[in-house]
């Protein structure tokens, strides 16, 4: 088996495991959010690096949920200087500044993604949201979590979260060695979340729908009354959602 599909059949391995080990954390998350919904509450996502893609994954799509905010602080994400933001993910951030400028409650859940579960602006965020009762929830490996000491904190993300959702990547997310060489490649953390992060909307979707409740739900722009459906959407819940 050549390292391209071995990396297809790892990818399809974890996928297994993910549907074995989280049915549980995946149902108690989604009883969470959907009753944070049901309240007028929010999800929050955030992610620094890569893991924000996974924040960017449940945000105004086709088959997502439009009350979904997702925290997107430009040096923490990668298009402005790539180099940069791995510093700046492991130094201090305003986390209560970031709270108030995104209006988070108590009535709301926040969802963090980090895949090492220990820079630290990740763990700021999680501690500010313990602090104001925030409910939390973990996206994270824990292969990789526990298999070194955190930066700065003695705490890592799974922690202090209230709910873990683990992808069971490896320690540096790599899963594939190419062949008479020490390269590691083939992350499987963006797949891997992606499919995690799905999976929990549409479980929440429905344990909303078996409580009579409808779930907001974007639909595709490009079929037909699609962009009425998502405008009436967007009209609900612009202001509360930073980006739309």
């Amino acid at each position: 088996m050549d390292s391209s599909t071995a990396y297809l059949a790892m990818l399809q391995q974890l996928l297994q495991l993910v549907e074995a080990d989280l049915t549980g954390p995946i149902d108690q998350a989604a009883e969470l959010i959907s009753r944070a919904f049901e309240k007028g509450g929010m999800l929050h996502a955030f992610g620094t690096g890569h893991s924000h893609v996974i924040a960017l994954e449940l945000f105004y799509r086709a088959g997502g949920f439009a009350n979904i905010n997702p925290i997107l602080i430009p040096a923490l994400m990668l298009h402005e200087s790539a180099s940069d933001s791995s510093q700046k993910e492991r130094s201090p951030l305003d986390a209560s500044a970031v709270f108030a400028q995104h209006n988070i409650s108590d009535r709301d859940v926040l969802m963090l993604i980090s895949n090492s579960g220990g820079n630290q602006a990740t763990i700021d965020m999680a501690r500010t949201a313990r602090e104001v009762g925030v409910p939390v929830i973990a996206l994270t490996s824990l292969a990789h979590a526990q298999s070194q000491q955190a930066r700065t904190h003695s705490e890592k993300l799974h922690e202090i979260a209230d709910i873990t959702l683990d992808n069971h990547g490896q320690p540096g997310d790599a899963s594939v060695t190419i062949a008479d060489t020490e390269l590691r490649m083939g992350p499987t953390s963006t797949v891997v979340n992606a499919a995690i992060v799905n999976a929990l909307a549409i479980k929440c979707a429905e344990k909303m729908r078996a409580r009579n409740v409808e779930p907001a739900v974007f639909t595709s722009a490009n079929i037909a009354g699609g962009d009425e459906h998502n405008q009436e959407l967007i009209r609900q819940f612009q202001g509360r959602v930073t980006a739309l």
